[in-house]
């Protein structure tokens, strides 16, 4: 490791580590993936060394040793471990890693560049540190103001977007998950935009989400996979990590129908399940594919279309939805909220609207989410009414001179469209 901070630190580091990587694949004691040698994957000051074999990792630390030894410098073994994929416990109790003289750890979990490696390549630790990382920086935006009472949720969900999303889903692009991990990563993301708008617990996440926008977490994790690879196949064509992906590939192309696991196997799912495989079987044949800002836009384009009908769906299907499936049609900003950045003294009106809209509000204990689930008395103008948002908004001869100030209001100082668009509501 190198001095932080310092100058002279680097700069030997850099002078030492060139001959000893050039030592250490000299030893072809490392990992090929056919013809390509990737024992050695190397980033700034962190040195990675990767073999099949026992024999091969020792021979690579004793050269290591030899070379440090040589030029008078000291590896720091307390940062130094070894760790071992896909082998029997059996296989590791009596084993023991050494540099030079000196005992090195053995850990089934690895970080290294912000990405957790496991042993047991399980799901269920990544999935831990994620959401623990995306409640961090949920208090850390609520701390700032991004919930009821602060700021506009319009201006939260970008926060959350520019980010929450971006320290949250870190390292995605390479996660291998399952439904019921997909699950437990939505639920922060869930709460953290009901806290922004609002909204009571329990109130659905689809629904929370639909009214800024915002796409699901499996969405945002595959449209992040599919950046990644459109990064892989743009980058120069010596690039050792383009050349194993092609070769991993081309393993697919001609083994489809055997079991393969990890990225490529993942990533044709996704491009399958968006409609874009053929743009990858294109690129085998023709060697052709769409440049770094065209593949973007076609990702967020296919994912956004695949996200909205599948949130439609969703939508339909909840009875507690029934009101904000008639308002509320399209994934999108809701014009509540619009309306709200305009005229911020009404924030709180406007909140029970929305709450009202997402079946998260009651009357006398009742949930308001469906027009015929209400026989009740009205107090103010004694009559019955099935449903009380119409009664109060509309008939209630108790609420009449408030109505005609609050429909004055709208078409005195809101744009025409959105004076219709209210009118239309009811």
């Amino acid at each position: 490791g190198t001095r932080q901070g310092g100058v002279l630190s680097p700069w030997l580091f850099l002078v030492f580590i060139d001959d000893l990587i050039e030592e250490l694949k000299n030893t072809k004691a490392g990992s090929f993936l056919g013809s390509l040698y990737f024992g050695l994957p190397m980033f700034a000051d962190d040195l990675t060394m990767l073999s099949r074999l026992k024999s091969g990792l020792d021979r690579m630390l004793k050269t290591a040793w030899e070379y440090s030894q040589k030029w008078r410098f000291n590896f720091s073994v307390t940062k130094i471990f070894g760790e071992s994929q896909q082998e029997h416990e059996a296989n590791n109790r009596s084993r023991a890693w050494k540099l030079g003289s000196q005992i090195l750890s053995e850990k089934g979990s690895w970080s290294n560049l912000g990405k957790l490696w496991l042993a047991n390549r399980d799901s269920k630790e990544i999935v831990s540190k994620a959401t623990c990382a995306g409640r961090e920086v949920c208090f850390m935006l609520m701390a700032v103001g991004t919930r009821y009472g602060g700021l506009n949720p319009m201006v939260s969900s970008n926060l959350w977007r520019k980010i929450g999303i971006l320290k949250f889903l870190y390292g995605s692009e390479l996660w291998q998950l399952k439904m019921n991990n997909y699950i437990e990563l939505e639920k922060v993301q869930n709460i953290m935009v009901r806290i922004m708008q609002g909204l009571l617990p329990g109130t659905s996440g689809s629904a929370a989400r639909g009214l800024l926008g915002l796409l699901s977490v499996e969405a945002e994790i595959d449209k992040r996979k599919l950046y990644f690879l459109g990064r892989l196949i743009n980058m120069g064509a010596g690039a050792p990590c383009r050349r194993v992906f092609f070769i991993r590939l081309l393993r697919w192309k001609w083994n489809c129908g055997k079991k393969l696991t990890g990225f490529v196997p993942d990533i044709v799912e996704i491009l399958a399940k968006y409609d874009l495989l053929q743009v990858l079987i294109t690129y085998i044949l023709t060697n052709d594919f769409p440049i770094k800002t065209l593949w973007k836009k076609t990702v967020n384009k296919h994912v956004r279309e695949q996200y909205d009908r599948v949130w439609r769906q969703k939508i339909s299907k909840n009875n507690q939805l029934y009101l904000y499936s008639k308002v509320h049609t399209k994934n999108e900003v809701s014009h509540w909220w619009i309306i709200a950045r305009k005229n911020p003294s009404f924030m709180k009106e406007i909140n029970n609207v929305i709450r009202l809209i997402c079946g998260s509000y009651k009357v006398r204990g009742k949930r308001v989410d469906h027009p015929n689930t209400y026989i009740d008395y009205c107090d103010s103008c004694n009559r019955n009414y099935l449903n009380p948002v119409n009664h109060a908004l509309l008939y209630c001869l108790g609420s009449q001179n408030e109505r005609e100030l609050l429909w004055d209001w709208v078409n005195d100082n809101l744009p025409l469209e959105v004076a219709v668009y209210l009118a239309l509501l009811f």
